[in-house]
């Protein structure tokens, strides 16, 4: 249990220095990461046969609704993030590592961390948004990697450095061209020995980095927030009595439509999108971006976010990747 407790104190000593003193008001967001926060990419490759929304997947996101990525967007934009494939800023691709693309066929492969920045960088001219939030969200498929042996021919410990390498590579890249505000997410509840490990990486060489960059890098716990939830799940808006174990696809009658209120998990693997609202706030709360809000105002909210959108945007002043 010696990584945990590290990786722990790390995240601590990391969310502390990470706290705004100002709000975070961004022009945009820039997602990068795996079904998370895919807006739809993995949909759009597959002609909207994966994730199959006959059993109730949302507009192409691993769950019956929202991400949290949507959701943030939503709160401070006054829309859901769109998939780079149609047109959009996230980047994010079911199935995607940070280490590497994942070669699922010859040929065929899950765009990886590197590859979705050189989609970003082709789209935008090798231009940074300044004002924009650029997230990083990978590392539960990167574990699932070392857990079966699908390293691609890296050693564990070569897919290790890879995996830190590229998730720190890419903050400071980004810092450098300019970006001010980055969100690192780490391992999705790393309840695997492998994971507390791939997490105690990544958040010591965040630590040692960040005081050399200009941008201003929030990291946000993925561990912390499904343990204080499974402890308390009403301080998240769900309820008491929330099913830990048992998927909503399992527990319900798939379908569009599906209900999932008290549900944690949509299918095993995915978090529901109640879920997803909850860690959406949880992250506002961190970064200091608009409160999401409780899910009755969404409809009086879309008028007033049509009236004032543009008020919100700022003009982009942009600089290149070098």
């Amino acid at each position: 249990m010696k990584s945990r407790s590290i990786a722990v104190a790390l995240a601590a000593a990391l969310l502390a220095s990470a706290v705004p003193a100002t709000a975070l008001t961004p022009s945009a967001f820039y997602i990068f990461g795996d079904s998370f926060t895919d807006a739809g990419n993995i949909a759009a490759a597959t002609g909207n046969t994966v994730p199959d929304p006959a059993l109730g997947y949302w507009q192409g996101r691993f769950a019956d609704g929202r991400n949290w990525a949507d959701y943030l967007s939503n709160a401070a934009l006054g829309h859901v993030t769109t998939a780079s494939l149609n047109g959009g800023t996230n980047f994010s691709f079911g199935g995607a590592r940070a280490a590497q693309d994942d070669q699922i066929a010859p040929g065929v492969a899950i765009p990886g961390l590197a590859t979705q920045f050189g989609m970003y960088a082709a789209a935008s001219g090798g231009a940074v948004d300044p004002n924009g939030l650029y997230v990083l969200n990978f590392g539960n498929n990167d574990v699932g990697a070392i857990l079966s042996g699908d390293t691609e021919g890296l050693t564990i410990a070569q897919y290790q450095a890879a995996y830190v390498g590229n998730m720190v590579g890419a903050v400071q890249q980004l810092s450098l061209a300019g970006a001010q505000n980055i969100l690192v997410a780490g391992v999705p509840n790393p309840t695997q020995l492998e994971g507390q490990i791939l997490q105690g990486m990544l958040l010591s060489s965040l630590s040692a980095v960040t005081p050399t960059l200009s941008a201003n890098v929030h990291v946000y716990d993925y561990f912390s927030f499904f343990t204080r939830l499974a402890t308390d799940p009403t301080q998240f808006g769900l309820p008491a009595d929330i099913n830990l174990t048992t998927p909503c696809l399992a527990g319900e009658i798939p379908g569009p439509g599906i209900d999932c209120a008290g549900y944690l998990s949509f299918d095993g693997t995915h978090v529901t999108s109640a879920v997803q609202r909850a860690i959406a706030q949880d992250i506002a709360h961190q970064v200091g971006l608009p409160a999401v809000p409780e899910p009755a105002s969404w409809a009086m909210m879309i008028t007033g976010f049509g009236l004032v959108g543009s008020a919100l945007r700022r003009r982009r002043v942009v600089a290149h990747i070098a």
